[in-house]
């Protein structure tokens, strides 16, 4: 890698955004964090990032309303790994977003590390 991945962590609770950034910090990625949908919209804009972290519920809006603005706005090509409890809802987002990754909540950093190490681009 010659650069470290950029990965944006939309999240609304600061305990968690400062723990998981820390942890993905460690493994080597620059993180770049907002705490609601609109505030990871508008940072999009200015700084591009290689793939985003969010809740399905919390972040200000709905996780659902914030990967369908990301794929308008990027289409399929930004990697999205949604942290969610409701699995029904999670999969009828999947089934129609390409490039999102919905992992459980409590999701393991080990999981989420995997799963942007397999999304990620080489940077």
């Amino acid at each position: 890698m010659d650069k470290p991945c950029r990965v944006m962590v939309v999240v609304d609770d600061p305990m968690i955004v400062a723990a998981l950034s820390d942890l993905l910090e460690g493994q080597g990625l620059r993180v770049i964090t907002a705490a609601s949908g609109g505030e990871a919209i508008r940072q999009l804009v200015a700084t591009p990032c290689d793939a985003v972290v969010t809740n399905f519920n919390g972040a200000g809006s709905d996780g659902a309303d914030l990967v369908a603005e990301i794929r308008r706005r990027h289409g399929p090509r930004l990697p999205v790994v949604v942290l969610a409890s409701e699995d029904e809802t999670a999969r009828r987002l999947f089934a129609r977003h390409r490039n999102l990754q919905i992992l459980r909540k409590p999701a393991e950093i080990t999981v989420i590390c995997a799963t942007l190490a397999r999304v990620l681009p080489a940077c």
